[in-house]
């Protein structure tokens, strides 16, 4: 499973579904317990945070929100990003629950790095065209 995890042979969705199936076949656990397992209150728990999540990145623009404030508030210096990371932290643990405000964190700080990562990549290419143009100027090109 941790194979077909890590290549994503399959989506996480039914590879997160094969233990249900292939444990109950292979003779290991019985359908009972594996069912036992799979619907205990914290993986229900996590499920209903995961899904919580998901919903909030899909219809909702919560996590860019957070994200472009704290890039305008706080900048993009690393201590400036772990600051304003532990301040969100403080103030979400406080309205929800632990499984749910690191989910948020993680969809938070995935925006942020494909941001500054494409800011990056906006300032090199108007270096690059800045270049050309002093380069055009310079050589007396029209």
């Amino acid at each position: 499973m941790a194979l077909s995890w890590s290549l994503e042979m399959a989506p996480f969705m039914a590879t997160s579904m094969l233990p249900l199936l292939a444990l109950p076949v292979l003779g290991v656990m019985s359908a009972d317990d594996m069912a036992n397992q799979y619907f205990s209150k914290p993986v229900l728990e996590k499920f209903l945070y995961f899904s919580f999540a998901l919903v909030l990145r899909e219809a909702t623009l919560v996590y860019t929100r957070a994200a472009f404030f704290m890039l305008r508030r706080f900048g993009t210096r690393v201590r400036s990003l772990l600051i304003s990371f532990l301040i969100l932290t403080l103030v979400l643990v406080q309205v929800a629950d632990a499984g749910l405000v690191a989910l948020v964190l993680v969809f938070t700080a995935v925006i942020v790095i494909s941001e500054i990562q494409n800011d990056i990549i906006r300032e090199g290419q108007f270096k690059v065209s800045a270049r050309v143009l002093v380069s055009k100027r310079t050589s007396g090109c029209p």
